[in-house]
């Protein structure tokens, strides 16, 4: 059995955990290798790609995609982990105005620098941050370059001090150091006090099944097809069995010969064999999936 599993990731669950539920709650799970297309913090809810067989194998290239969030901040306090899981170690009583909120917002979209909060798997010396917070010492994380390609407020709750906005960014963006940044730029501080992810790879969240109903006789109805998630230009091989013997392949060998150098996805009835490279003429495998 392989596909992509899109499920609905509850608060308070690690990715992982979620994994270990569903192999526990539908045994036929346990005979197949289960990987997941981009963490989740414990915090966080929302889709979460289940990678099941021979999906595993499309991890690499899935991973660099745009991702939607819905995220409400808390202005007025700062915490060690930039959301609410954190200690409180910074307060302000500034009460940021709507106006003020929409400004500094509107500085908050395309090309940024962001430092990835101390909470972070991200390694320093061979070591994760987390771990070395955890100490406490402080990791000496570099800024990373991400890009916000939409950022629209949902609503303001003035009196309460939280944001609820949209945000349409690219993959390896820290939504908790942008709700800190977002907080510091306002003079009172901020944190995550909610995060959803809505959407990854095109999947939104009304597609993902909730992982307390699912069970042994339903959860394949659930599942997708590994080509729902490849977004690289296709190539429709005209036999099959050539990419099981491993057949060097030349422009003959599709029905719509490649037009340039690149990645691809090789095809046939619209099942997902191979993704690989054209170059020079040539086909050169990265990944073989079997049936």
């Amino acid at each position: 059995m392989n596909g992509i599993l899109p499920v609905s990731k509850p608060q308070g669950m690690s990715s992982y955990d979620v994994i270990r539920f569903l192999q526990k709650a539908i045994p036929t799970l346990q005979k197949h290798k289960i990987g997941h297309g981009g963490t989740l913090d414990p915090l966080a809810e929302g889709v979460l790609l289940l990678l099941i067989g021979e999906a595993t194998k499309l991890f690499d290239f899935i991973l660099e995609h745009n991702k939607t969030y819905e995220v409400w901040i808390q202005f007025g306090s700062a915490t060690t982990t930039d959301d609410a899981d954190g200690e409180i170690y910074a307060t302000s009583p500034i009460i940021p105005s709507p106006d003020q909120v929409r400004e500094v917002i509107s500085h908050f979209t395309g090309h940024l620098s962001q430092i990835p909060p101390a909470y972070s798997a991200l390694k320093v010396k061979g070591k994760r941050a987390y771990e070395l917070a955890r100490e406490g010492k402080q990791p000496n994380l570099q800024p990373r370059e991400v890009e916000i390609f939409s950022h629209e407020i949902l609503s303001y709750d003035q009196q309460n001090r939280i944001l609820h906005t949209r945000v349409l960014c690219s993959s390896g963006t820290y939504i908790r150091s942008l709700a800190r940044d977002i907080g510091n730029a306002l003079g009172c501080y901020g944190h995550v006090a909610r995060l959803i992810r809505t959407q990854t790879l095109g999947i939104t969240l009304e597609q993902c099944a909730d992982i307390s109903r699912l069970t042994e006789t339903n959860w394949t109805e659930f599942l997708l097809p590994m080509r729902t998630v490849v977004t690289l230009p296709s190539l429709e091989i005209k036999e099959a069995s050539w990419i099981l013997q491993g057949r060097k392949l030349s422009p003959h060998a599709f029905c719509n010969p490649p037009e340039y150098d690149g990645m691809y996805q090789i095809v046939k009835d619209e099942k997902l064999l191979a993704i690989g490279e054209w170059k020079e003429g040539r086909f050169f495998y990265k990944r073989v999936f079997h049936a």
